[in-house]
């Protein structure tokens, strides 16, 4: 069986407008709307799941975020679309909910105008963009392992690690979290 999709309930919508009203008001203004998806990974006969629901650049996504195209817009979609793992979404907590739906959204930009406010298309309608990621790495233990502080995982690591917590390079996150493993990196 192939990957299927549903509309999210109401419960997703709320929490996407809360977040929303609290930390992007500016996508508020300009009346953004959203199709918000739940997609499940495909299933074998027995209804076990055999492999992930989302996949982005080959790997499990908690969730994917695209600006729909003016075309599909024009036709009736909303501005965005929002895809969660609707096989992973029962068992977030709520925080853990908010975080991703909250990833999500702020991958959206409005394009500025010159008088700061945003442009609209000919359909009238937000013109929008994504940012990409602060920081966003790939890598093989088994090289970080074989090169340690030259390796460029290790390094990545580093760099994300640096940019969460300052130059400082206090042993702390900012947020209440596990401490990281930082044997790897110092050897």
């Amino acid at each position: 069986m192939p990957r299927t999709y549903d509309i999210a309930g109401q419960d997703v919508g709320d929490l996407l407008d809360v977040l929303v009203s609290r930390h992007y008001k500016e996508l508020a203004e300009a009346f953004v709307t959203f199709d918000l998806l739940l997609a499940y990974g495909p299933r074998n006969k027995e209804g076990e799941i055999t492999a992930p629901a989302i996949v982005l650049q080959g790997h499990r996504a908690a969730a994917t975020v695209r600006v729909n195209s003016h075309k599909d817009r024009v036709k009736g979609l909303n501005d965005v679309t929002i895809e969660i793992d609707g096989d992973l979404w029962p068992e977030w907590s709520a925080e853990a909910r908010a975080a991703v739906l909250d990833h999500e959204l702020y991958h959206l930009e409005l394009v500025p105008s010159p008088d700061g406010r945003w442009t609209l298309d000919n359909a009238n309608r937000p013109r929008l963009r994504l940012k990409k990621h602060d920081f966003h790495f790939g890598g093989f233990r088994a090289i970080a392992d074989r090169h340690r502080g030259q390796s460029f995982e290790v390094q990545a690591v580093e760099e994300a690690y640096s940019l969460i917590a300052g130059e400082r390079g206090q042993l702390e996150w900012p947020w209440a979290a596990p401490q990281p493993n930082r044997k790897l990196a110092r050897s």
